[in-house]
């Protein structure tokens, strides 16, 4: 999708609760959190800024592995996702990050992760700023089947366009980030190029709502699980056709 870069609202979260289920392992020389049973049927989570290691990330992939898919979340930021606690170290976190570098990390893990695997199928999930990255892994020649995407950042319009496998986008109506011109705009391009998509929008939800919403407000709760399942029932989909 045609979206911005983070700011502010990238920053702010509530903590969820609940116990973690997977383990960290390293897979192809990079550190991931792994949860499931090896399958042949993979979900790759790449993460908002706050990385890997954060557990409602943690909680998502495991999520999935009760689903029935080997998840993985691999760390994108070299053992440095953002840690402050408010919008003041965004700037300075994000002047050391290396998009290029991240998306060959990510091209070369999906590589990695099918010669060695073989898998029937790749799930990619990106969340806020991972969503760059699960949209580039659908484009011609990757191994990736489809992606799913929540509220996504630092998307570029070619990014959509370069797109050739299924994607299913998660919105949230007060988004700085992925406004409604910017929506209209990636719907415009996904049309055109007969793309294979789905776009849903949720009132009552704003960005980081399917990882960092507060759950307390009942449409939150709502968006959250129903973005989650929404993308289960995509990969369950793409998995058997």
């Amino acid at each position: 999708m045609a979206s911005l870069p983070p700011s502010k609202c990238c920053t702010e979260t509530v903590d969820k609760n609940g116990t973690t289920t997977g383990d960290y392992i390293d897979l192809y020389g990079v550190n991931c959190y792994v949860s499931g049973v090896k399958s042949d049927k993979v979900v790759v989570i790449t993460t908002d800024i706050f990385g890997h290691t954060y557990k409602n990330n943690m909680l998502i992939a495991d999520g999935f592995a009760a689903a029935g898919y080997y998840t993985i979340i691999p760390d994108l930021f070299d053992g440095k996702p953002f840690r402050n606690e408010d919008f003041s170290g965004l700037m300075p976190w994000l002047s050391q990050i290396d998009l290029d570098a991240i998306h060959k990390l990510v091209d070369k893990f999906f590589k990695d992760l099918n010669d060695d695997l073989s898998p029937t199928f790749i799930g990619a999930v990106g969340h806020c700023f991972g969503a760059l990255f699960a949209t580039r892994a659908i484009s011609k020649g990757k191994p990736v089947t489809c992606a799913a995407v929540a509220h996504p950042s630092w998307t570029d319009i070619k990014d959509v366009e370069a797109i050739t496998k299924p994607l299913l986008i998660s919105a949230a109506e007060d988004d700085p980030r992925f406004t409604p011109e910017l929506r209209a705009l990636t719907e415009k391009t996904l049309k055109e190029n007969k793309a294979t998509y789905q776009l849903d929008l949720f009132s009552g939800c704003s960005h980081g709502y399917a990882v960092r919403g507060d759950e307390s407000i009942p449409s939150v709760k709502y968006a959250k699980d129903k973005t989650f399942h929404d993308q289960v029932y995509w990969f369950n989909h793409w998995s058997n056709n």
